[in-house]
């Protein structure tokens, strides 16, 4: 990747690589170490499974974790996003510590970063 903030080279899962159009379907909920798991942070499913993990050990600190989220996300640049907020989870998530919240909202953006923005006025 010439533009990465953190990442040189990103591995992206063939069939992602292979699609006409990547629609990100993430669920709004917070995160223990990013805070917050939304569009950007979904896309990190694109990733294949060792490679995850990591990145995990690479990245400890939140910030550098969070430019190869970033990174990542900009492999992938869904087209579009649709992001489940029906039922969110707050609190020390998204292991079973994280409290379900009824917030009964559906959002749509062809923006991941601007919906993550949007999300955070909400949280």
């Amino acid at each position: 990747m010439e533009n990465g903030l953190i990442l040189k080279r990103v591995d992206i899962l063939k069939p992602l690589l292979d699609a006409d159009v990547i629609i990100n379907l993430p669920k709004m909920k917070t995160h223990t170490l990013t805070f917050l798991s939304g569009a950007v942070k979904n896309m990190y499913g694109a990733v294949p499974g060792m490679e995850k993990t990591r990145y995990h050990s690479r990245f400890r600190d939140v910030h550098d974790f969070s430019k190869a989220l970033l990174d990542v996300w900009n492999a992938t640049k869904p087209e579009l996003t649709l992001m489940d907020a029906i039922v969110s989870l707050e609190g020390d998530g998204p292991a079973m510590r994280g409290i379900p919240r009824r917030t009964e909202i559906v959002l749509g953006s062809t923006d991941s970063l601007s919906m993550d923005f949007a999300i955070c006025k909400l949280i």
